[in-house]
């Protein structure tokens, strides 16, 4: 009992010696800024880890000696980064004004930096597409093999019966017709579903670049 009651103390003491989570609460003006944390030179083509206003948790991952570096961008605003202090305090705040820019060139580049964005996330959204229409050719060439084995079946039971009633033979030829038709739809699905889910990761393999 002893051992029990000093095992939950030691818990509880470990608990409490924890030190408790910073936090960096990022906020601009104006707001939806992205913001990179711990990268000074940040592909703005990749999405960002967040966006203002927004709470970080400072951990031992994004800090280094007690500061995280914090990186903005925003189009039509100058690219700004940050090496914040944390404050002793559970949280820190900063508040960022971002500078407009005026430059053409630099404006054009930055829309250009959100249209490849956008079509590296749907390219990415594709390949997880193509997904389904791999999985539904799977389905249908299962199928469809049944089906085939199905119609081979009948088809012996034809051969191999010529002495069979004409009912019974109807019925194995009924039969036959059923599986076979329904066989050749399943191929035209598999194939459907081939084309279709080779086409969407092509094309999203493509948008990546």
């Amino acid at each position: 009992m002893k051992k029990i009651i000093l095992l939950i103390l030691a818990v509880a003491c470990l608990a409490l010696c924890q030190e408790k989570p910073k936090y960096l609460h990022v906020s601009t003006i104006p707001s939806y800024a992205d913001i990179y944390i711990n990268q000074l030179q940040p592909n703005h083509k990749s999405n960002p880890q967040a966006a203002s206003p927004e709470f970080i948790v400072a951990t031992s991952e994004n800090t280094q000696d007690g500061a995280v570096l914090i990186s903005l961008f925003k189009p039509g605003f100058a690219d700004t980064t940050i090496r914040v202090k944390l404050s002793d305090k559970d949280t820190s705040y900063l508040i960022v004004s971002l500078r407009p820019t005026y430059d053409q060139e630099m404006q054009e580049a930055q829309e250009k930096i959100l249209k490849k964005r956008y079509n590296r996330n749907f390219g990415r959204i594709m390949m997880l597409g193509s997904a389904v229409p791999f999985a539904t050719s799977a389905v249908a060439a299962i199928v469809t093999s049944s089906l085939i084995n199905s119609a081979n079946d009948e088809k012996k039971k034809i051969e191999n019966s010529p002495l069979a009633s004409d009912a019974n033979i109807q019925k194995h030829e009924k039969n036959f017709k059923n599986y076979n038709d329904k066989a050749s739809i399943g191929k035209i699905i598999f194939n459907t579903g081939i084309s279709l889910g080779a086409s969407l990761l092509a094309v999203g393999i493509i948008l990546q670049f």
